[in-house]
């Protein structure tokens, strides 16, 4: 159950409602073509994210490589 409930006169609006919870907290529910772009622009930053991580981690092996040899 929310208290202070907003809700967007857009029926495309980004932000579809807002209202706070039992303990007061801010809460939002975002239209579903919104959320579906905001969570593919997150996972596209995770691959790259991880294709990073292999680059250092090879770096870090063959520094590791060199110190020891």
């Amino acid at each position: 159950m929310w208290t202070e409930l907003c809700i967007c006169r857009y029926r495309d609006g980004h932000i579809q409602a807002t209202g706070r919870d039992l303990k007061g907290r801010n809460q939002y529910i975002y239209h579903s073509k919104w959320e579906r772009q905001r969570q593919e622009e997150k996972f596209a930053g995770m691959q790259e994210f991880a294709g990073a991580i292999m680059c250092i981690l090879y770096f870090c092996k063959r520094l590791n490589q060199k110190k020891f040899h």
